[in-house]
């Protein structure tokens, strides 16, 4: 990395032509309302375009500096804080979740449910911190709706009545785990837990942290929780799709996501951002922990993060049961995205051949958002949209941007 300050402009580049025709495609067909996509390689910006409008109804064309919600882009930011305090001590990825939270110590596991009541059993074991990281730890998410644990979670961390992190935490540790630790990979609330083991290590509020001791290291201006009302006019508005396929403001208690500071500071899911910052962030992980002359990581903890701990466990990653009852073309997408690849610490990383590199390593956003770091390419990739629920949509419209960047990089 030569520079630390990296500017984000438009740079056309003949190599991406498939490309930028499908982002122009999926704004004109009103697929989407909005993209952004940027590749990086090489210390340079080789391909930076954008499409659409931040708000259709207004007429508020998209920008490069446009606040994105970034939703499960998140992840791998709190993942990186949490092992930030790895490498000062603070825990091993063996440690109980327990020695933490001594509430994790009474833990119990589903077994069956009989009329309205689930009966549980005791853990063969304790859930670990990397059980936290790995979504192995048998948590559940707040959206599934398809396992009687599942209902316990729906809406757990929306509840207005908790008042911070800890509270809904400790809500969510009274709700039997859907599974033995450490038998199944189950994309869960784990890494909002580990935010607020970030707060109990550091002793430092979840979002002071990531400000002193990323954002502001990486001079990240526009990412956090919220987004301050000076910069309210730069927020891309959120969209969804009606039953006809056509594109429409998602409603307003969604809309208001990352407007105003939340009670609950959501490692898993709750920050805002824009492409500048979350480069700097990737840029960051690309180059094994530093970026320019700051460095948040050592290049071994890297490396321990972007390694597998889940098939190498005999765990299955991703199988036709994993999101519940979806559509079988989306199945079919999924278990296509996750070819050949494995698990680390709060990112999917690539083990065997598949879509992209073996050692390349990333996460998509519920909102329409994703990014890839390509170790073998030196190379790394961003898109941002903005629809939701965006499960499915970030799935086909990620996998078909990502093609066409390999495409152009063969070319």
């Amino acid at each position: 990395m030569k520079h630390k300050n990296i500017e984000v402009k438009e740079v056309k580049n003949d190599n991406f032509k498939v490309l930028h025709s499908k982002l122009i495609e999926y704004v004109e067909q009103k697929e989407l309302p909005c993209t952004i996509v940027l590749v990086y390689q090489n210390d340079e910006v080789i391909y930076c375009e954008k499409q659409g409008m931040a708000d259709i109804e207004n007429n508020v064309p998209i920008e490069f500096d446009s606040i994105f919600r970034i939703a499960s882009m998140t992840k791998p930011i709190t993942a990186v804080a949490a092992l930030m305090l790895y490498e000062e001590g603070k825990f091993s990825l063996d440690d109980p979740l327990s020695k933490f939270i001594p509430k994790a110590k009474n833990l119990r596991v589903f077994s069956k449910e009989e009329g309205d009541q689930l009966i549980t059993e005791v853990p063969n074991r304790e859930l670990t911190i990397l059980d936290l990281f790995t979504h192995t730890g048998g948590i559940s998410y707040l959206a599934s709706l398809t396992h009687p644990v599942d209902k316990k979670f729906t809406g757990l961390f929306q509840d207005k009545k908790w008042k911070s992190l800890a509270e809904a935490v400790n809500a969510l540790l009274d709700v039997p785990l859907l599974c033995q630790p450490g038998t199944k990979w189950n994309y869960s609330l784990s890494i909002d837990v580990l935010g607020y083991l970030i707060e109990i290590l550091s002793g430092m509020p979840f979002d002071i942290f990531l400000q002193e001791r990323i954002f502001n290291k990486l001079d990240m201006k526009d990412t956090g929780f919220f987004v301050p009302m000076k910069k309210m006019n730069r927020i891309t508005r959120l969209y969804m799709k009606d039953n006809n396929g056509r594109l429409m403001p998602a409603p307003e208690k969604q809309q208001s996501f990352g407007t105003e500071k939340p009670k609950i500071l959501s490692g898993g899911g709750g920050l805002v951002s824009t492409l500048s910052d979350y480069l700097k962030f990737a840029v960051m992980l690309l180059n094994n922990g530093r970026f320019g002359e700051t460095r948040l990581l050592k290049e071994e903890t890297i490396r321990l993060m972007t390694q597998d701990y889940v098939v190498s466990r005999g765990i299955t990653f991703i199988n036709e049961d994993t999101f519940g009852p979806i559509p079988k073309p989306l199945i079919k997408l999924r278990l296509e995205s996750a070819k050949g690849s494995g698990f680390g610490l709060g990112v999917r990383t690539q083990v065997e051949p598949g879509l992209t590199p073996i050692g390349s390593h990333g996460w998509g956003g519920a909102f329409t958002t994703d990014y890839i770091i390509d170790p073998k390419n030196n190379m790394l990739s961003i898109f941002l949209s903005q629809i939701f629920p965006g499960f499915n949509t970030t799935e086909f419209y990620s996998m078909t941007v990502r093609n066409s960047i390999y495409k152009g990089l063969k070319s």
